[in-house]
């Protein structure tokens, strides 16, 4: 049905018109009432009804000779624009009116008098229409039934979105609606919205409503896990979600309130930057507005914020996605751009699909803008489910703890073994963490980007972690430039909320070569050194295997808490034996009747000097532990943290977390 239909059939009332609280203006010329004495007598056996306050008359609704009952309404005060209803305290026969319309009394004065009578007057309750206790207007009663009946249409009309045809289209391409998004991703029945009726009206000539379209932005506080959140979600099916067409700027209510409640922010994100169908509505073009204007920034560093690309994502929207300590898209449906294919096609001349442009094969693999892939938005949904439910609600709060029953004491065997004794044997570390993090707790961010870097969320004991691992199988485990940024970005994350930091380090260093010079290594790994540098979170290492060079020393953060282990296979030093060997001793080897056995000759003599226990002699590391003790002494140190976290809660000195 159209929207006209509808609101002729919710909107009618019974005279066709509005109904108003009281009628008519003030009489013109209108006099005192005569006598302004309080002790105005009236016809005897009657008794007078005052005034409650002093002020004009309205309206007079009875006449003399009428019969009313006690709670009928008699006339109307207005004094300092508020309306004062005047009511029979009994009830019986009109005989007398002192004043009329536009009269100005003084409170008590009798406006009318009553002969009491037994009909209607109920005084022993058994003939009364009207007890006592019953309100004042109860007899006259219209109450605000109009009003509401306009209040249910009016949230009818928003629920509809962009209208049925638009609505089916959208779904039509397998995607979810915002309202459909956000009951599936929050706990049912916790929905309270802002904004409601937020959106752009049309009425008729008697300025009764003829038609209504919502605002292309839904927002409002819900509760995930049990825990309260601000969510957001763009609205598609009117104007394409386009962030220009918003009304009132709900967007930036709800960031300033996510903030001012200490509430997690969650961006659901299906609409397009600015349209060129603003300018002609608003009949000029604007300027856009830049940093301290958007409240974007503001949030990352006090409370978690997320968001889910649901769509094709461009403009401030898409900027919006990269703002946010974990984001996520939908494979087949989701892609992310700054200019969509019609703008890239205008200005450079390049005909290119959005799924070329701007789908997870772009943004979650290559460009990491993106931290995952769902493959359906539902999955999606319980991916920011689990990722909150590592973070406190804000940088004020402890991380939350659970319970996961999973023994702190526990030694898993297979540790023992995990690591290959040949230093070129690749092995997958993943092992390594289910053999010492809580049980199924493991939840990997940007598995797919700088994949020689392993990050993830977990939880030791029941206390949330961040935790980092190289990954011999891609690079070598080595240090990329996409590694090292996506190491930065958690690091920072972590440092915002308070996670202890466990590394598990295997690191052979920053990668080399010119294709990694001209990536901009080195100055990536100079900030990679600066953000450890500045963090206060209590970090613990255990070094797995090998540790070279300048990005095997931000293995730890010596400041500060901090705790460092090594395992009898931990192999380290400056720079590898076999590269260095031919740098510091090639004069020597080019010498020789043999360059080729001098050179192993070499490296057999330094490799004995590389045993852990060597260092471990003079110092050079805390401790060589088995293993299978790892667990234990990772519980034991997150438990230790406890209290140093607590005197930390708060924005903190280091640095911001960035995109």
């Amino acid at each position: 049905r159209s929207v006209e239909e509808q609101i002729a059939e919710r909107a009618r009332s019974e005279d066709g018109a509005h109904p108003r609280r009281y009628a008519g203006s003030v009489a013109a010329g209108a006099r005192p009432a005569a006598g302004e004495s309080q002790e105005l007598a009236g016809p005897e056996g009657t008794v007078g009804v005052p005034s409650p306050v002093q002020g004009r008359i309205v309206s007079i609704d009875v006449a003399v000779g009428d019969t009313v009952r006690r709670g009928q309404q008699l006339a109307v005060t207005e004094a300092m624009k508020f309306f004062y209803a005047i009511h029979a305290d009994r009830g019986g026969i009109v005989r007398m009116i002192t004043v009329s319309e536009g009269d100005t009394i003084r409170e008590g004065h009798p406006v009318m008098f009553i002969e009491k009578t037994d009909l209607g007057d109920g005084s022993d309750g058994a003939d009364s229409e009207l007890g006592s206790s019953d309100p004042p207007d109860a007899v006259e009663q219209t109450g605000w039934d109009p009003e509401l009946e306009e209040l249910s249409l009016r949230r009818e009309l928003a629920h509809q979105m962009g209208g049925e045809d638009n609505v089916a289209f959208h779904k039509s391409r397998g995607k979810l609606t915002v309202r459909e998004r956000i009951d599936a991703l929050v706990d049912p029945g916790t929905f309270e919205e802002i904004g409601t009726l937020a959106g752009s009206a049309t009425y008729d000539a008697e300025g009764n409503l003829a038609g209504f379209r919502p605002a292309n932005t839904v927002i409002g506080v819900s509760k995930i896990n049990g825990r309260r959140v601000m969510v957001n979600g763009g609205d598609f099916t009117i104007r394409g979600g386009a962030s220009d067409a918003n009304i009132g700027n709900k967007t930036a209510f709800s960031e300033r309130m996510a903030i001012e409640w200490r509430l997690p922010f969650v961006r659901l994100l299906d609409a397009a930057g600015g349209s060129v169908r603003t300018f002609e509505q608003i009949g000029h073009t604007y300027l856009p507005n830049g940093p301290g204007w958007d409240v974007s920034p503001s949030l990352t560093p006090v409370v978690p914020s997320v968001a889910a690309v649901l769509g094709s994502v461009a403009g401030l929207p898409a900027v919006q996605a990269c703002i946010a300590h974990f984001s996520v898209m939908v494979k087949g449906t989701s892609q992310l751009f700054a200019g969509g294919p019609p703008v890239v096609k205008t200005a450079l001349g390049v005909d290119i699909t959005k799924e070329d442009l701007g789908d997870a094969s772009v943004h979650v693999y290559k460009s990491g803008v993106i931290n995952n892939l769902a493959e359906t938005e539902e999955e999606a949904f319980g991916m920011i489910r689990r990722f909150l439910s590592y973070l406190p609600d804000s940088v004020w709060d402890m991380p939350p703890r659970i319970e996961t029953g999973d023994d702190p004491g526990r030694r898993d065997e297979s540790l023992k073994s995990v690591i290959p004794r040949n230093n070129k044997t690749v092995f997958d570390p993943r092992l390594v963490l289910h053999g010492v993090l809580d049980r199924d707790s493991i939840f990997e961010i940007a598995p797919y980007f700088g994949a020689g870097r392993i990050t993830a969320l977990a939880r030791v004991n029941g206390y949330p972690v961040g935790v980092m691992i190289n990954d011999s199988r891609v690079n070598g485990g080595a240090t990329d430039v996409a590694a090292a940024e996506k190491i930065i970005r958690f690091v920072e994350m972590c440092e915002t909320f308070h996670l202890p930091i466990i590394n598990f380090a295997d690191d052979p260093g920053f990668m080399i070569g010119l294709e990694s010079e001209s990536a901009g290594m080195l100055r990536i790994g100079a900030r990679l050194h600066v953000v450890m540098a500045s963090t206060q979170t209590p970090w613990l290492t255990f070094v797995i295997r090998q540790i070279f060079g300048v990005a095997g020393g931000c293995h730890i953060r010596l400041s500060g808490m901090h705790r460092r282990y090594a395992w009898p296979s931990g192999n380290w030093g400056s720079m590898h034996i076999e590269g260095g060997v031919d740098a510091a001793y090639r004069r020597e080897i080019a010498a020789a009747p043999d360059p080729e056995a001098k050179r192993e000759e070499i490296q057999e003599r330094l490799r004995q000097l590389a045993s852990p226990f060597r260092t471990a002699e003079t110092f050079g590391v805390e401790e060589i532990i088995d293993p299978r003790d790892s667990r234990p002494l990772l519980c034991e140190f997150v438990e230790s943290a406890q209290p140093v976290i607590r005197t930390q809660l708060g924005p903190g000195q280091a640095p911001r977390w960035r995109p």
